[in-house]
C-alpha cells in the first residue's frame, strides 16, 4: 500500500497510473508534435568547407513562438583517404536552421590506420549524432539541414542509402 504526505494530509491505497491525458495541468514540456524523415540518398564533397547534404532535411511548423524544437540529426559518413601520409580520418557535421548554422554539431571520428601504398583508398565509417535544443521563435515553418565535411583534404560523403535519420519535437515552452 502506499503512502504519500501531502501538506499534511495523508493519502493511502492504491494509486492509479498517470498517463499522459491526466497531465492536463501542464503546460511546459509536452511535446507537442513529432516530425522524422529518413532519406535514402548518398552524396560525397572533396571541399574543405561545410556542404549542405541535399540527399533530405526535416520541417516543422511551431505553433507558438514560446516553443523549443529538439532537433536530432543521427548517421553514418565515410571519409575516404587518399595517400599513406594521411594516416587518420574525421568528419565534422553541423545542424542549420533553414540558412542559419545553430551551433549544434559534431566532430565524428578519429579514426587511425595503416594503408598499403600512397595510391590506396581507404574508407572508414563514422557514426554521428547532433542532438540539441533549438528556439526558432516563430509559427512559420522551419527546415532543418545537415551539413558535412571530411576533416582536412579528407573527402567526406553520405553513403548510399542514407542510412540518416532527421528528427524534430516541438516542445511546449
Amino acid at each position: 500500500m502506499s503512502l504519500i504526505k501531502v501538506k499534511g494530509s495523508s493519502i493511502t491505497g492504491d494509486l492509479p497510473a498517470i498517463s499522459g491525458a491526466n497531465l492536463t495541468g501542464i503546460t511546459t514540456g509536452k511535446i507537442l508534435q513529432a516530425v522524422q524523415s529518413k532519406p535514402d540518398s548518398g552524396q560525397s564533397s572533396l571541399t574543405t568547407g561545410m556542404v549542405e547534404y541535399t540527399g533530405g532535411n526535416v520541417s516543422i511548423t511551431p505553433s507558438a513562438t514560446s516553443s523549443k524544437v529538439l532537433i536530432m540529426i543521427t548517421g553514418s559518413l565515410m571519409v575516404g583517404r587518399n595517400g599513406q601520409s594521411q594516416t587518420h580520418g574525421s568528419g565534422r557535421t553541423h545542424i542549420y536552421r533553414d540558412s542559419t548554422d545553430i551551433d549544434i554539431h559534431c566532430e565524428c571520428g578519429q579514426n587511425y590506420g595503416s594503408m598499403g601504398s600512397s595510391s590506396s583508398w581507404a574508407d572508414h565509417g563514422i557514426t554521428f549524432n547532433n542532438v540539441g535544443l533549438d528556439s526558432p521563435n516563430t509559427t512559420s515553418s522551419v527546415t532543418y539541414k545537415l551539413y558535412f565535411r571530411g576533416g582536412g583534404s579528407l573527402q567526406g560523403y553520405v553513403p548510399m542509402g542514407g542510412h540518416i535519420t532527421f528528427t524534430a519535437l516541438e516542445i511546449a515552452a
